[in-house]
């Protein structure tokens, strides 16, 4: 096996991982959306998956997508648009993280005590807003994860059976 279809196979798995970590996100969130201190939960559970393990996923996502896109390009065909499509998509659901669910995921974490218990930064309307708004945005990244596994991991199914 190439490192290129190393590459290609992580890249969809990858994707798939995030899929399933943003699909858990989406249904806890739900939850805590509807609590009063739910925006004190939902910094709990960001600060806890704010680690290496989650982050160096998050960040190689959109990496091994690109490289995947570059290394089906030449041969240009259905490989190299799934590459493309599944590159976009992880790099704009990396774009979205960033742009909108990390500002609120600091918002919430303004609240937090001294020694990193929940504190409550936002309540009532403000907090209902931001749920909202992030469970909007996590639902988007959520799609496009799943759009790039599907997409990413028949990448080197069809470069290597010629497809």
């Amino acid at each position: 096996m190439t490192p290129w279809v190393i590459v290609a196979v992580a890249a969809g798995v990858i994707a798939a991982v995030l899929a399933g970590f943003y699909f858990a996100f989406s249904v806890t969130a739900r939850v805590l959306g509807r609590r009063a201190d739910g925006g004190a939960e939902l910094d709990a559970l960001n600060e806890a998956v704010e680690r290496p393990p989650f982050l160096t996923l998050f960040m190689a996502a959109p990496v091994t997508a690109v490289v995947t896109a570059v290394w089906a390009l030449p041969d240009g065909g259905v490989a190299a648009v799934l590459a493309g499509v599944g590159a976009v998509a992880m790099i704009v659901a990396t774009v979205l993280t960033v742009a909108v669910n990390v500002p609120i995921n600091r918002r919430l974490a303004e609240g937090r005590g001294r020694r990193g218990e929940p504190g409550g930064a936002v309540s009532g309307e403000e907090w209902s807003r931001l749920a909202a708004r992030w469970c909007r945005s996590n639902d988007a990244r959520l799609a496009l994860s799943v759009l790039g596994a599907l997409t990413l991991v028949l990448v080197p199914v069809l470069r290597l059976t010629g497809g």
